[in-house]
């Protein structure tokens, strides 16, 4: 998970204090549930963390998002790039 900060945005990028998520798995390793598992790792961590939510930037096309959606991501409207998901958490932190 990255914050970057607002004058440097990602793609990824809603708002300050929601980092950014990013997840990769080598093509050879893909449907062995290897990204669902660092997905939920990661999303303990953040509730852990007590983080308001994630967000993440995923390309047209990329079967992952149907992953991310499965989990809660949803499309950031409007305004944002196109392939900006949000996940909301509800914790503390803005």
């Amino acid at each position: 998970m990255t914050n970057f900060p607002a004058d440097v945005p990602g793609y990824g990028f809603v708002r300050a204090g929601v980092p950014e998520l990013s997840v990769c798995v080598l093509p050879g390793y893909r449907g062995a549930g290897l990204g669902a598992a660092l997905l939920d790792a990661a999303v303990r961590e953040a509730r852990r963390l007590s983080l308001s939510a994630l967000s993440l930037s995923v390309e047209a096309g990329n079967p992952a998002r149907r992953l991310y959606e499965r989990v809660g991501f949803a499309p950031v409207e409007p305004g944002g790039h196109p392939g900006t998901l949000l996940l909301e958490l509800g914790g503390d932190q803005a």
